[in-house]
């Protein structure tokens, strides 16, 4: 679905990385060097009615734009 938009709001944010909790780091061994520490879980909410919805699928990526209202 490149190029598509769907609107929606922030739901949650996580207060910290799953990393941040941990007492034992991950090894990483397997020469996957994404830093873990640095992604943060927010939850953003789809608002309904928006016809391209029921073409979500699990294990989708998207890249979220996040207007901030003052």
């Amino acid at each position: 679905m490149p190029g598509v938009t769907l609107r929606g709001h922030v739901d949650s944010l996580s207060p910290a990385s799953g990393v941040s909790y941990s007492t034992i780091g991950a090894h990483n061994a397997t020469g996957n060097f994404t830093k873990i520490a640095q992604r943060l879980p927010v939850k953003i909410s789809l608002d309904a009615k928006q016809p391209l919805l029921s073409q979500l699928r699990v294990g989708m990526s998207v890249v979220p734009t996040i207007d901030v209202i003052k």
